[in-house]
């Protein structure tokens, strides 16, 4: 890897003298517990609240859309351009930029209806 261009760190998991990709060594291993879900070809469109505390998520799949609720905690890991989205599309963000879209302000918005 080192030559006259330079260096590189080559990004790969090997296990076992196998290739594997990033679900496959950190998240198959724990597909039995009772805690995880994985759904595929699904797409988190938004992040739903109460108050200003998150309550779950609402999804499309296959066309239609569902909500997901959340007892604890909704963690959002969609990657650098998809969780900035999902926040926004959420009422997460900028006020002038979600503004533009339409999308009301969570914060505003809930506590105006919170009674806690």
């Amino acid at each position: 890897m080192e030559g006259a261009g330079g260096c590189s760190v080559m990004d790969v998991l090997i296990r076992n003298g196998r290739r594997q990709s990033i679900f496959r060594a950190y998240t198959f291993p724990y597909m039995d517990r009772p805690n995880l879900t994985v759904l595929t070809q699904t797409q988190v469109l938004k992040v739903t609240f109460d108050c200003s505390r998150a309550t779950g998520v609402e999804l499309v799949q296959g066309g239609r859309r569902f909500h997901i609720g959340a007892e604890r905690e909704v963690v959002l890991s969609l990657g650098a351009i998809n969780t900035p989205k999902v926040l926004m599309h959420s009422g997460i963000g900028d006020q002038s930029a979600l503004r533009a879209f339409g999308i009301p302000l969570v914060q505003p918005t809930l506590a105006s209806r919170c009674t806690r």
